[in-house]
């Protein structure tokens, strides 16, 4: 079976352009491709879900890292990045179920970049959520 941040990873991936680089686990380069905006998707915390034998609620965590390690040049093209990712969040039909409720700006590895903070329930069902 697929993990459940490997499914989503690939969804974003195939719904974003060839500029992005998306994994299913946390991780930042050893040397950064210019034009490369990086994205990884962790689970964070796994829980029972309420009411409903067999299912599980997984925090998710995706970092959107940019390519440009000067805070001061990376800010738009890192903005820009947000704003593709939450756009894939909010819209793809294959991304129903997953809520985002926060994104906050950080520093992975010395590259700029910010943190998506997300929930997706799954039953037991081979199938997933």
């Amino acid at each position: 079976m697929t993990s459940v941040q490997a499914a989503f990873a690939d969804v974003i991936d195939a719904a974003l352009d060839d500029s992005y680089v998306v994994q299913p686990y946390p991780w930042a380069p050893d040397g950064p491709e210019t034009g490369k905006t990086y994205v990884s998707i962790y689970r964070t915390v796994v829980t029972p879900a309420p009411n409903r034998q067999g299912a599980r609620l997984h925090d998710l965590s995706i970092a959107v890292l940019s390519s440009i390690s000067d805070p001061a040049r990376a800010d738009e093209a890192l903005s820009d990045a947000l704003d593709d990712v939450l756009d894939v969040l909010d819209n793809d039909p294959q991304l129903r179920g997953l809520v985002w409720s926060e994104a906050r700006r950080t520093v992975v590895a010395n590259y700029p970049a910010y943190e998506i903070t997300t929930q997706v329930a799954t039953t037991n069902n081979p199938e997933g959520s």
